[in-house]
């Protein structure tokens, strides 16, 4: 993720992410919660790797983030599982492989 910052009295910043390792964006859209899924905890499995993001939205003081889960993957081309558990507690599963580099929106 590129970084853009704001100074009181200076120029803007902007902190540009030149990696290129897999990454893999997950987008929530919910018509029983809330629109965007705020709340929500979003589960990633790939080979003997797991982690794990709930979507927020704001990160601090004057900040926003934007409603999606952001996960580096490294090497892996594929996460092999991605696990939803909506802000409500209703639970939602998928089976992949999905492919890196891609972003996916899941509804309910």
């Amino acid at each position: 993720l590129d970084i853009f910052e704001r100074t009181v009295s200076g120029a803007i910043k902007v902190f540009i992410n030149h990696s290129r390792t897999n990454s893999i964006q997950i987008q929530l859209e919910d018509s029983i919660g809330n629109r965007f899924g705020i709340g929500s905890k979003v589960i990633i499995y790939s080979q003997d790797k797991t982690q794990l993001r709930e979507l927020q939205a704001s990160g601090g003081y004057l900040s926003i983030d934007a409603p999606i889960a952001h996960f580096g993957l490294g090497d892996e081309h594929t996460v092999d599982r991605i696990k939803v558990i909506w802000s409500t507690g209703e639970v939602s599963d998928f089976t992949g492989p999905f492919i890196a580099n891609r972003r996916y929106k899941i509804k309910r």
